[in-house]
Parts: structure tokens; C-alpha cells; sequence
């Protein structure tokens, strides 16, 4: 049997929470672009070198800067697919979640370059909490998933 639904004007909250997850991603990226040129370092080196980071403030900043942006991309193609599934039938709280889990990742982000050499990235547990609204919406996705299964052909 298939189903057929309609979108409410509310999901409009998920395709901007979308797109303002798009202008983080780009932030991170010429952020950590940023630190690279400080460092010096050219491409395509991913990382500066164990030597050249315990000696130089820059080259650690890069690396924290990197290893923040390659932790949040990770991340990002499954809280996408939350975050447009759940909100099919849950657009409010899957924006409001979204947009959580884009503010934990920019003071991650902020919080990793703030780190000092020896603290371990330290810095980065300003943002550490980012799971629990990617675990939200990963709990959402499944909901409207067993909601998509159980539904009676006139819910949708």
C-alpha cells in the first residue's frame, strides 16, 4: 500500500534550518582556510606535523581548526537526513533541533581553536553536548518511520 502526504507551510522551518546549516558548513571551511594560511601551510598537506605543531602556536590552531571542521562533515550527512525526515511530520522540533545542534557545533569549532598546546583540544567540550539533538532527531526519524508503517492510509 503507499501513501501520499503533504508538506506543511511549517516545513518551510526545516528547509531554512537546511540552508543555515549550509552557511556553517562554509564558515568552518573558510575558517580552518584561515588558520591554514596563518600555519603556512600549503596544500595539500591535511595536517601540520607533530614537530611543526609542538613548535608553532599556528600550526596547532590549524590542526585544531581542521580536526573541528572534519568532525563536524562526519556528522553532517546523517543529521541531515534527521533533520529532512523527521521534519516531515515534526517540522517545529526538527528545526528547533537543528539549530541547536548548529550552534554546538560553531562553539565547537570556536571553543577546539581556543585550545592550548597540551590541553588535549580541550576547548572543544564547549560543544560536546551537539549529541543530544543529534540523538533527537535520529529518535524523531524512527518515530516517523514506525508513524509512516502503523499509519492508516487516511493519516497521510
Amino acid at each position: 500500500m503507499s501513501y501520499t502526504f503533504n508538506l506543511s507551510n511549517e516545513y518551510g522551518y526545516v528547509i531554512l534550518t537546511a540552508a543555515a546549516s549550509l552557511v556553517m558548513s562554509n564558515w568552518l571551511s573558510y575558517r580552518t582556510g584561515g588558520f591554514r594560511i596563518a600555519a603556512k601551510l600549503s596544500y595539500p598537506t591535511p595536517y601540520a606535523t607533530l614537530e611543526a605543531q609542538n613548535s608553532d602556536p599556528k600550526a596547532y590552531a590549524y590542526n585544531c581548526a581542521a580536526r573541528a571542521h572534519a568532525n563536524t562533515l562526519e556528522q553532517y550527512p546523517g543529521l541531515l537526513v534527521s533533520l529532512l525526515l523527521s521534519g516531515v511530520q515534526y517540522p517545529k522540533t526538527a528545526a528547533a533541533l537543528g539549530l541547536t545542534w548548529i550552534v554546538s557545533r560553531v562553539m565547537y569549532a570556536t571553543g577546539y581553536t581556543a585550545s592550548k598546546l597540551g590541553d588535549g583540544g580541550a576547548g572543544r567540550s564547549r560543544g560536546l553536548w551537539g549529541f543530544f539533538p543529534q540523538l533527537g532527531l535520529q529518535g524523531l526519524t524512527a518515530l516517523v518511520g514506525f508513524n509512516v508503517l502503523t499509519a492508516k492510509p487516511s493519516l497521510f
